[in-house]
């Protein structure tokens, strides 16, 4: 849970990176401060409080569409799922799961040992990464197909090159593997041991399809990151803050796209320190996320 949470405050920043990138209305950060829910108003807080030395683009539509629009609420729902699942894990630990057990001096049978509640909290959780992923991969397909209007495939008009169309491609497989493994898998019917083996909440698979959905979560940060910063490079920003971060890790590990070359060595080298330690320093002390941060000891472990 800890390396998910390190990964949506990662997609947080680049999403950031990519809002400022495409000319993005804040105007749906104050609604969410206004309307919103407490989450919703906590995310709306941490975008505001992470442009305020930033000098935003200007927007250049009235209305973005929803992948821009909506990343309060997207991430809020995650950061809330993340916290609910935490919070589940944290009181199972305090439980007795063992058969049997000892009351004063009576030997019970106990149904303990079914971590239900750990489960259902934890597939939440997967959906909702599913959801932060959708959020990601939209932003990317609108900053490779000519939003703010920027080139398609962020070539320079000057430049005879393919562009970042292949690597789109590699955010919808990232996407697509993150959306099959959010499925449900605690209620499969389950018989054996002549039929006194049939509850079973499938927790280490679980979690084995949680951490898989982490890892393609670090591909799409990367990708959305690359996507943001040659947009940025195309239009002149001079992003600071989060983004000038986010922009920064980006340059240290690539130049910006003009001809046509190899990327995967790229593509791996910044995916790699955007989940690194020195990053993650950065990202804290640019701008805290409140309890998310406290409550996983994001600050202690960076």
């Amino acid at each position: 849970l800890v390396e998910a949470a390190r990964a949506v405050r990662v997609l947080l920043a680049t999403g950031l990176t990519a809002l400022g990138a495409l000319g993005a209305s804040r105007a749906p950060w104050h609604a969410a401060t206004a309307v919103g829910s407490a989450r919703e108003a906590a995310i709306s807080d941490w975008l505001s409080r992470s442009t305020e030395t930033w000098n935003w683009p200007k927007s250049t539509q009235v209305q973005d569409p929803l992948s821009v629009r909506m990343i309060c609420q997207v991430f809020a729902t995650g950061v809330e799922s993340l916290l609910g699942a935490g919070r589940a894990l944290e009181a199972a630990t305090a439980q007795v799961d063992d058969n049997p057990v000892i009351d004063g001096e009576a030997v019970l049978t106990s149904g303990g040992s079914l971590p239900l509640d750990v489960s259902l909290q934890l597939q939440g959780t997967q959906l909702s990464l599913a959801h932060i992923a959708r959020n990601t991969f939209n932003r990317c397909v609108l900053l490779g197909n000519g939003g703010r209007s920027l080139p398609v495939n962020l070539v320079p008009s000057e430049a005879g090159a393919t562009g970042f169309g292949p690597m789109l491609k590699l955010a919808g497989d990232l996407f697509a593997r993150l959306l099959s493994l959010s499925l449900p898998v605690s209620a499969q019917a389950m018989v054996v041991a002549g039929g006194m083996e049939d509850e079973a909440a499938f927790l280490p698979l679980i979690i084995e399809r949680l951490e898989e959905q982490v890892a393609a979560l670090k591909g799409l940060a990367a990708i959305e990151a690359i996507l943001a910063a040659q947009a940025i490079y195309l239009t002149g920003d001079t992003p600071s803050g989060v983004a000038g971060v986010i922009n920064a890790c980006v340059r240290e590990h690539m130049a910006p796209y003009t001809v046509d070359r190899p990327l995967s060595a790229e593509i791996e080298a910044v995916e790699a320190s955007l989940n690194g330690p020195a990053l993650r320093k950065a990202l804290l002390a640019a701008s805290h996320l409140s309890d998310f941060d406290t409550f996983f000891s994001l600050d202690l472990f960076a």
